[in-house]
């Protein structure tokens, strides 16, 4: 069934990616280096150099990243993705929920791989493939609903899970609309890079961008009233 082989490459993915992390970590310790610098740079390097040998094959052989949709609608979509992070992020500073504990990490390969590599493999693999073959058995709801929860489950902590669950209905539904991963795609590396750069809470960052997710939200309906 084309639902548990999607799962199955998403699975085997991130078990390749983490292993192979935990191998170059040990050979790395072995050679008597600090596994803190290892943690902070290479380890981040080595899962940008993996992730972009994955998002090339998993592009040439289900051709997903193409063009759909002309890049001048892009707007109201990204802004919806970016104002539902800050929203949520702000939230999480408020009740002590964020892992701010980034200051070891390389801030250019943290960029690299959070901010840009990662959620184009997320979105590959999750919205281009998992939720492509559910909708074929399943309405665009269940869908939608099913995918979203497995995206949440594979971010570990509870507000990882949260955050990726609600997330991931907001980027299945645009995906669903528009048939566009590119829009998905960008949302999510923007949305992500912003994030890296919250240090905490802020008032007028959680009141614009709640503003900002109703009004994309209005944009958006009005686009599909006129599509």
């Amino acid at each position: 069934m084309n639902i548990l082989r999607s799962l199955k490459e998403i699975i085997i993915v991130f078990i390749l990616q983490y292993l192979l992390v935990v191998l170059c970590g040990v050979i790395y310790l072995l050679f008597g280096y600090d596994i803190n610098n290892f943690m902070g740079s290479i380890g981040y390097f080595i899962v940008v150099v993996f992730n972009i040998i994955v998002i090339i094959l998993l592009n040439k052989r289900y051709k997903l990243i193409t063009n759909k949709v002309s890049f001048s609608l892009y707007f109201p979509y990204i802004y919806l993705i970016i104002c539902y992070a800050l929203i949520m992020n702000n939230i999480f500073f408020i009740f002590n929920l964020t892992n701010s504990n980034v200051a070891s990490i390389n801030i250019i390969l943290l960029i690299i791989s959070s901010g840009v590599i990662g959620p184009v493999v997320e979105e590959l693999l999750f919205r281009g493939i998992l939720f492509n073959n559910l909708n074929k058995y399943y309405s665009n709801k269940k869908s939608i609903l099913i995918s979203s929860l497995i995206f949440g489950l594979f971010h570990t902590s509870i507000n990882g899970f949260i955050y990726a669950f609600f997330l991931g209905i907001i980027l299945s539904y645009i995906y669903l609309k528009t048939n566009d991963i590119k829009i998905c795609m960008l949302g999510h590396m923007l949305s992500n890079i912003l994030v890296l750069f919250l240090s905490g809470f802020n008032l007028y960052i959680l009141l614009l961008s709640i503003y900002g997710f109703i009004f994309s939200g209005y944009l958006i309906y009005k686009l599909q009233k006129v599509n």
